[in-house]
């Protein structure tokens, strides 16, 4: 269930339901797991999927791209390294190596150094497994040809490959200081200078949102300039954008019910979609205020659009108790048809 990404709070319920459908005329429960132990059971999950990728990617014919991309939480910065390679069979396979490599800070170099120790790690594990496996299997040897071996998780493997990262500044030089690393432990392994080779290449969806950013901003420029005469009639406090991504935080900040916002009415807005619309459909705009993300715009077009209307609705009785800045913007907004037309 941890690796169904089933909440720990609701494994117990699941366990006590699953023995009651399956035997419905047998008491098998005798004792459920404590919430502490399904939560440190999580560890156990990590372990054992780090061991199943280090041997996946281990046993591989040929690695043919690395690609890792970083992100933040409570600023700190978290990497993750997802390799591309071929198994015995010619088939290309995707296998997370770990998603969760914490470098010293996010510069270029401490992000470049952390993803090399990643596969130190990685053969450390396959390393002890081996050992573990020779001591519980000593009159069976033959099992240790169905392990990895240590070595294989040399870096050095990548060279003739590709690393592949994010679009922006940071991103490009951690790819050149990673491939430099996996080249100089290439030279020292020996190989010929035809195989030091690295090449480099851009995510194709980080590239996809870069191009969908462009077409928004062209989108809001294009709408400000025909709106032009009645945006200045509008009261410069009320912030009224033209921006797909400004107008989906403000959806987010003003009816999401997931960490609401302070000044917004996320409680109310659901309150009142189940009084007035129940079982209705019900879209939420999500991961708007988490960064600024490229696509995120493009992601909210559809459920603003999809509830336009009982936004409308709800904030229409929601002004009758007195004006309010954010519920005036997104009034104004959603009720301009030039706005919906960008939709």
């Amino acid at each position: 269930m941890h690796a169904n990404n089933t909440p720990p709070s609701c494994i117990q319920a699941n366990i006590y339901a699953m023995a009651r459908a399956l035997l419905p005329q047998h008491d098998v429960v005798i004792e459920l797991p404590s919430l502490k132990h399904i939560k440190n059971m999580r560890t156990v999950l990590a372990l054992v999927t780090k061991h199943l990728a280090a041997q996946q990617i281990g046993k591989a014919k040929e690695w043919k791209q690395l690609h890792t991309d970083e992100t933040q939480r409570r600023q700190t910065s978290i990497a993750n390294v997802v390799m591309g390679v071929l198994d015995k069979d010619n088939k290309l396979k995707t296998i997370c190596l770990t998603g969760s490599i914490i470098a010293e800070d996010g510069t270029a170099e401490e992000q470049s150094k952390a993803i090399i120790a990643a596969f130190g790690e990685s053969r450390k594990m396959l390393e002890d497994w081996r050992k573990e496996t020779k001591e519980m299997y000593a009159d069976m040897p033959e099992h240790l040809d169905d392990l990895a071996k240590g070595e294989d998780m040399d870096p050095s493997r990548m060279c003739g490959g590709t690393v592949s990262h994010d679009t922006c500044s940071t991103a490009n030089l951690t790819g050149e200081k990673l491939g430099d690393l996996i080249l100089e432990l290439g030279k020292k392994k020996g190989l010929s200078k035809e195989q030091l080779v690295i090449f480099q290449g851009n995510c194709f969806n980080h590239l996809r949102n870069v191009w969908l950013k462009q077409v928004e901003n062209y989108l809001g420029r294009k709408l400000e300039d025909v709106m032009k005469i009645e945006l200045g009639l509008l009261p410069p406090h009320l912030r009224v954008s033209c921006y797909l991504s400004e107008l989906s935080r403000q959806v987010d900040k003003e009816c999401n019910v997931t960490c609401n916002y302070p000044k917004g009415h996320g409680n109310e807005y659901c309150d009142w979609k189940e009084e007035f619309h129940p079982g209705k459909r019900w879209l939420p705009v999500i991961r708007a205020l988490g960064g600024n993300r490229q696509d995120g715009a493009f992601e909210a077009a559809l459920p603003i659009y999809d509830q336009r209307q009982d936004i409308l609705n709800f904030l229409a009785k929601e002004l009758l108790n007195g004006p309010n800045i954010l519920q005036d913007s997104l009034f104004i907004s959603l009720g301009s048809k030039q706005v919906i037309a960008m939709f």
